[in-house]
Order: structure tokens, then sequence, then C-alpha cells
């Protein structure tokens, strides 16, 4: 079962939210979301940041001290 978008994007920004302001640095990512729900929960497409992978990668760089 699924929420229809508008409650689902008022979910995500809003756990969005919570988390950022506890870990503003943690990755938060939404799993099997199209670009549109990505875009209104957090303004940007993992397009716009590469793409999902770099973005994985880039966390993984930066928190954790891997090197590419």
């Amino acid at each position: 079962m699924r929420y229809f978008k508008p409650p689902r994007i008022a979910l995500y920004k809003h756990m969005v939210g919570a988390i950022k302001k506890i870990a503003p640095n943690v990755f938060v990512y939404l799993c099997m979301e199209d670009d549109e729900i990505w875009q209104d929960a957090f303004d940007f497409t993992p397009a716009e940041k590469g793409d999902l992978e770099q973005m994985f990668d880039q966390t993984a760089i930066s928190h954790c001290g891997i090197q590419p």
C-alpha cells in the first residue's frame, strides 16, 4: 500500500526536516521514488547531483574516509 502523492510528499518533507534538524549532514534518500517526488521533497533530483550512485559514493567518501 502506498499513500497518494500529496500526503506522501508532505510526510517526506516533515521527515527530512526533522532528520536534518538533528543531523544536518546525514544522507537521506528516497528509495523507489521518481524525480517528481524527489523534487518536491528535497528540491532537487538525483540527476542534478550526478546520480544516486554518485551521491552514495560522495557520502561514503566524506563521512567514512573512504577514498575513491
